[in-house]
């Protein structure tokens, strides 16, 4: 029988992500758009890394096309691999502290935008690679 996915399993798609947590313990969440893959799911805003690009200038050209936003300091996270149908997601988050929330500007590439508690973040449908990163977040000291 035929393998029906167009895309091999095997194939590697190298993502960043952003994990901004403002001084209230909340985290900022967007939502897919709905015509993308996994659409209308939360996820951390990010994209991929484009060949040639490091993984944190990937994230801040992704963050200010996405989201109209520079970002300062960023630590980078252990990064998370997710398995879909469409390929395999190699994520690297970017942890990024933030005093004030900076703001957003005109969403380009999500349906919405909210800042969320990292305790309520059970009330979204999270994209399913996001999930080890918000239990990360839970057990460490990253979010104090």
């Amino acid at each position: 029988m035929a393998n029906t996915n167009s895309v091999p399993k095997h194939k590697v798609i190298e993502v960043v992500c952003l994990v901004a947590i403002d001084q209230d313990n909340q985290i900022l969440a967007t939502q897919r758009a709905e015509d993308k893959p996994l659409g209308l799911r939360w996820e951390f805003p990010g994209g991929k890394i484009d060949i040639g690009e490091s993984a944190e200038a990937a994230l801040r050209r992704e963050i200010v096309e996405e989201l109209g936003i520079e970002l300062g300091a960023l630590t980078r996270l252990p990064a998370v691999t997710h398995e879909y149908d469409f390929g395999t997601i190699q994520l690297t988050p970017f942890l990024s502290k933030v005093d004030k929330r900076p703001q957003l500007g005109e969403l380009h590439a999500h349906a919405a935008a909210r800042w969320i508690a990292l305790d309520d973040c059970d009330q979204l449908e999270w994209a399913p690679a996001d999930l080890p990163i918000i239990e990360m977040l839970r057990h460490t000291e990253l979010s104090k």
